[in-house]
C-alpha cells in the first residue's frame, strides 16, 4: 500500500476503522441472529480461464445446469446481474425448465439489452441448487459478441452483481443459506505457468480480516426473492491518474469487462492517446473514501486484464475498474451487509 497525500480528519479515521473491523463483529440487514455466528459452510467452484472476445484478457467461466440440463458454460459477470443464455444454449429444452413464449428484453452489460424468452428453473453449480427457480432470459438474436463466446463453447452469461431487477437476479442470491449470502472470485493470470491452476468462485466466502479495501454500497431495496440489493455500481472509489488531482465517484468491479473505463469530463487531462487510450507509464491509484493508503495502484500499459485502460471524456462521472482486480485480489462480496472487499489472493483458491 502506498501512503496517500491526503488529509485526515478524526471521524475519517474512524470510519477507517469502522470499515476494517473483523467478519465476526458486522451486522446485516436481516438481523440472522444465531446462524450468522456458526461457521458458514463454503463451496468452492472452478473457474476455467478464457481468452475474451478478440483476444482481449480473460474471463472466468463456471459450468452450472438448469434443471435436468447438461453443464451449461457461463461467464461470472460482475458488472451486471442476471442470467442470459445464448441461442442455443441447449438442443431440446431440459426437463424442470420453464419457457415463455412472449418476448422480453434484458439489460446487457455496457448498457445495451437482449431481446428473448423468460425461463426459470432450478439452478445447480458444483452440486449446490438454489431453493427455488431463478429467472433468466434465453436469448433468440444472434450478435457479434454472443458468436465471439460460443465459438469457444460458452453458453451464457451468469451476471453476478448486487444490484439487480424484478426481472433479472443474481442466482447466487438464490443459494441455501450462506452460500447465498456472500461469495468470492479470484481470477488467474498465466494459468499454463501456474501449475493449471483455475481461478475460483468461493460461496459462503468469509470477509478477510485484513482488506486492502473496503466499500459499503447504497441498500436498494430486496428483489422479487427477498435478498437483499446493494448499489454495485456506487462504490465510492477514490481515483489518481498521473498528476491529475484525485477524484472520488462512482465505481464498478466488473469481472468479465477486460479494460479500464474511466467516464467524466474531469477526466479529460488523464495522459492519453489519440484513442483515448491511458498512455503507458501512467500511474493508477485507488483508495476507499477516508482510507490513509492507496489500496491498488497499476502502472498503465497496454495489456488487457492487467492495465489497459481508456477515457471517454463525457457523460456522469465513473469508472469501470474492469477485470484487473479480480487478478490482484480475491474480491469478496457480502449481501447481508452490503460491503465489498478486495484482499490479497488466497494462494490455495482454486486448485
Amino acid at each position: 500500500m502506498r501512503l496517500r497525500t491526503v488529509g485526515l480528519t478524526v471521524a475519517s479515521m474512524a470510519l477507517l476503522a469502522a470499515s476494517m473491523t473483523p467478519a465476526h463483529a458486522e451486522t446485516d440487514v436481516a438481523g440472522s441472529g444465531s446462524a450468522a455466528a456458526q461457521e458458514p459452510a463454503q463451496v468452492t467452484v472452478p473457474l476455467r480461464m478464457m481468452d475474451g472476445p478478440r483476444l482481449a484478457g480473460q474471463s472466468g467461466v463456471a459450468e452450472i445446469r438448469l434443471g435436468g440440463s447438461a453443464p451449461i458454460p457461463v461467464v461470472v459477470d460482475t458488472g451486471f446481474t442476471g442470467l442470459i443464455l445464448f441461442p442455443n444454449a441447449w438442443t431440446t429444452k431440459p426437463g424442470g425448465v420453464s419457457l415463455g413464449t412472449k418476448g422480453t428484453s434484458a439489460a446487457m452489460p455496457g448498457g445495451t439489452s437482449v431481446k428473448g424468452f423468460p425461463g426459470s428453473a432450478p439452478m445447480t453449480i458444483n452440486g449446490v441448487t438454489t431453493v427455488f427457480p431463478i429467472q433468466f432470459v434465453y436469448t433468440n438474436s444472434d450478435s457479434p459478441f454472443f458468436d465471439v463466446w460460443r465459438n469457444v463453447g460458452v453458453r451464457g452469461l451468469m451476471g453476478v452483481g448486487t444490484k439487480g431487477s424484478a426481472a433479472m437476479v443474481n442466482p447466487l442470491s438464490a443459494l441455501p443459506g450462506e452460500l447465498g449470502l456472500s461469495w468470492s472470485l479470484h481470477l488467474v493470470r498465466d494459468v499454463a505457468s501456474n501449475g493449471g491452476r483455475n481461478g475460483s468462485l468461493v460461496l459462503g466466502a468469509e470477509a478477510p480480516t485484513e482488506p486492502s479495501l473496503v466499500y459499503q454500497l447504497p441498500y436498494i431495496g430486496e428483489n422479487v426473492n427477498g435478498a437483499a440489493m446493494w448499489n454495485d455500481h456506487a462504490a465510492n472509489g477514490c481515483w489518481k491518474f498521473g498528476a491529475t488531482p484525485e477524484a472520488c465517484v462512482p465505481t464498478t468491479f466488473d469481472s468479465a469487462f477486460t479494460t479500464m473505463r474511466i467516464v467524466g469530463r474531469q477526466f479529460g487531462r488523464v495522459p492519453q492517446d489519440s484513442r483515448g487510450m491511458v498512455r503507458p507509464g501512467t500511474r493508477i491509484g485507488l483508495a476507499a473514501e477516508g482510507s490513509a493508503f492507496t489500496g491498488w495502484s497499476i502502472t498503465a500499459g497496454r495489456n488487457a486484464s492487467a492495465d489497459l485502460a481508456r477515457v471517454v471524456s463525457s457523460g456522469k462521472p465513473a469508472v469501470n475498474t474492469g477485470n484487473a482486480p479480480f487478478f490482484d485480489f480475491t474480491v469478496t462480496y457480502n449481501v447481508a451487509t452490503g460491503r465489498v472487499y478486495l484482499s490479497d489472493p488466497i494462494r490455495k483458491a482454486g486448485r
